[in-house]
């Protein structure tokens, strides 16, 4: 028997099921790695988070190929002592836990000690940093977790620079995957725009894509560049991500105002809720369905995405639509040229670019388990039903405070108390000849117009806020046509209680 054959019994033997075995380490690794660093917007998120937690001030991104070619994030932070470079790429190996009881005060992003493992893994990594208590900075390269020599002195400035060439070059499957830069490069730069948005004040950004044809991604320009400072506020950071009209759009909300709803009340006082919010303003919003909505979410500083929380401010903007709806039709109905203005239906494009909204929370740290997903893009905490009931009430309040004016205004143009209109449909109306309307010609005058049955509307009914009706039948008031036999034969009440002259 052959030793091909002695293996191949070993691990399918004849009978029986087969071996378990031990996956070889480097095996293990690269689909950790996988996990973490699925495309390089999760890289350079892990990349920012670092830097963050160094305490950095400036965070520059430089990008070739959508990331895929190179990736290179800089900072200003403390930087790293060069005794840790030899273990830095190594599985679970972190400044910031000791014990794992340390997860429920956790105030650091990272806490596995897997991002720079993981990026080593796929990639060609390179590291120089230089803390603020050393002359010069030092270089160290890496491959699979492991250093590829000793670290060597270099020139640099005081920080952290971090390199990844040829990202996923040994997944090939990965790598064919990933076949736009362009639409990298868009991933990337709407990771970056969320971080400047939430850390406006404390950190300014700098993203630059070295292609010469990048594009237009987002807020970067054509140029490819975007940066903001750190004493920017945050509406300048959304002036200068999405424009001066969205800006002024955005109704601020915080936890410090005062609300009288019982849950938000709850939330607030009992559960530790703590958020600042930027939304739309209902009154912007033109179209007669719910626009998606845009979220731009962090809970204790870290980006994620919670579907719960996200269905609560659909919810609070679906209680809110409806009458406002209603009352940009009304207001249509009551201009004197009895067509809608255009000034009222154009303010906002939501239609194409959906409704924004910004939404920091901060809950107390022992709430919070951030340990539940390899990307850390979601959190589980106590008492969600409580504090999502919170939120939907404080934002319907806040919208409709928004919104109050324009419906106070169409409050003040209802004439009489509602009644409900007889109601007649298109197909009625186009199926009696009594009531057909005639063509009219382009040179008739409005006043000479009389309407003929008096089944269609009264002129009040045009000023109530009530649902569209179907539109009056008019003909032309000519000494040749003969009236109508419905006139003929209807009640005896004076003729101008049943003719309205519009």
């Amino acid at each position: 028997m052959s030793s091909s054959q002695a293996e191949s019994q070993s691990i399918c033997p004849a009978s029986g099921p087969p071996r378990i075995r031990q996956l070889p380490e480097s095996v293990v690794n690269k689909i950790a790695a996988g996990e973490v660093i699925q495309r390089p917007f999760n890289a350079v998120k892990e990349l920012i988070e670092n830097s963050l937690d160094a305490g950095s001030t400036l965070i520059q991104i430089i990008l070739r190929e959508g990331g895929l070619k190179l990736i290179q994030v800089q900072d200003n932070g403390h930087g790293i002592q060069p005794d840790d470079l030899p273990i830095l790429c190594e599985r679970f190996t972190t400044s910031k836990l000791k014990r794992f009881e340390d997860l429920s005060h956790l105030a650091t992003f990272g806490f596995r000690g897997e991002a720079l493992a993981s990026l080593s893994y796929v990639s060609r990594l390179t590291v120089t940093t230089r803390p603020a208590d050393q002359p010069f900075a030092f270089k160290m390269d890496y491959r699979e977790g492991k250093p590829l020599a000793s670290a060597r002195p270099c020139a640099g400035n005081p920080g952290t620079n971090i390199t990844a060439e040829d990202l996923f070059f040994n997944v090939p499957v990965r790598r064919e995957a990933l076949r736009s830069p362009r639409e990298e490069f868009s991933r990337v730069s709407e990771v970056v725009s969320k971080y400047s948005l939430h850390f406006s004040g404390k950190c300014g950004f700098f993203l630059r894509s070295l292609d010469k044809r990048s594009g237009t991604a987002g807020p970067v320009g054509s140029s490819g560049d975007f940066r903001t400072a750190a004493d920017w506020s945050r509406q300048d950071v959304v002036r200068a991500l999405f424009g001066q009209r969205t800006a002024d759009d955005l109704i601020p909300v915080s936890s410090c105002q005062s609300f009288e709803a019982e849950p938000t009340r709850l939330a607030i006082q009992q559960l530790g809720l703590r958020f600042d919010a930027l939304l739309t303003n209902p009154n912007k919003i033109t179209s007669a369905g719910l626009p998606s909505v845009q979220l731009v979410l962090f809970v204790n500083d870290r980006l994620i995405e919670c579907s719960v929380i996200k269905h609560a401010i659909e919810a609070a903007y679906a209680a809110i639509l409806p009458q406002h709806v209603d009352s940009l039709y009304a207001s249509a109905r009551v201009e004197p040229s009895g067509t809608r203005s255009s000034t009222n239906f154009s303010v906002l494009n939501l239609r194409a670019s959906s409704l924004f909204v910004y939404l920091g929370l901060q809950l107390p740290p022992d709430t919070l388990d951030v340990n539940v997903h390899p990307t850390k893009a979601e959190v589980h905490f106590l008492h969600e039903d409580a504090v999502v009931a919170g939120l939907r009430e404080a934002f319907i309040k806040s919208l409709l405070v928004s919104s109050g004016s324009k419906n106070v205004l169409m409050r003040s143009l209802r004439l009489s108390p509602d009644k409900p209109s007889p109601k007649i449909s298109c197909l009625d109306v186009l199926s009696k000849p009594s009531i057909r309307a005639s063509p009219t010609p382009a040179a008739s005058r409005p006043q000479d117009m009389v309407r003929t049955d008096v089944r269609t509307q009264r002129l009040e009914a045009f000023l109530h806020g009530g649902p569209l009706q179907a539109p009056v039948s008019f003909v032309d008031l000519t000494p040749k046509r003969s009236p109508s036999p419905d006139i003929e034969s209807d009640s005896e009440e004076p003729p101008s209680s049943r003719f309205g002259v519009y």
